[in-house]
């Protein structure tokens, strides 16, 4: 048996509304993420695609690119949404797919803590408030240990790569 929808809807939820220190949050992934996972983010032309594969890896990704790139587009604090609209898949099978959506403001301030050093990012330059939304689809496969062993995540990319470039 394989996570159902309900703990793979929770998993991401507390992933993406994960408050205080990051390092938690990136510990508790290797206990539901594979030691040898293979991640994706598909995107060509995108600053955040990747290839990857491996815990430390992802990791990595997550507290090197992800996290920084977050704090170029959006503002962090409310009024700042995460929602997972739908998960199909799991329970008997290995496969899912959870779609994520979240709504920011375009403020230009991030902060995050990782490793107990605290960051605020601020882009003074662009506080317009703009509030936007985007969705993310994340594709699962799951080992027989009831982890994620394969990520593939499919986004508006170009709407995200026009956030990071200011064009938006």
């Amino acid at each position: 048996m394989f996570p159902t929808k309900e703990e793979i809807a929770d998993f991401f939820t507390a992933q993406f509304q994960q408050k205080g220190e990051m390092l938690h949050a990136l510990q508790d992934l290797n206990s539901k993420i594979s030691q040898d996972i293979i991640f994706n983010v598909i995107g060509e032309g995108f600053s955040l695609a990747t290839q990857t594969q491996g815990i430390t890896a992802f990791q990595t990704w997550v507290a090197s690119t992800a996290l920084p790139a977050a704090a170029r587009m959006c503002d962090a604090v409310p009024p700042r949404t995460s929602e997972v609209i739908r998960v199909t898949g799991g329970g008997d099978s290995p496969y899912a797919v959870a779609l994520f959506q979240e709504k920011f403001s375009h403020k230009g301030k991030f902060s995050y803590t990782i490793l107990n050093i605290s960051k605020i990012y601020s882009n003074d330059e662009h506080l317009t408030g703009t509030p936007f939304t985007t969705n993310y689809q994340f594709a699962l496969k799951y080992n027989d240990q009831g982890q994620v062993s394969e990520l593939v995540v499919y986004t508006d990319t170009l709407f995200l790569q026009n956030l990071l470039d200011r064009k938006i």
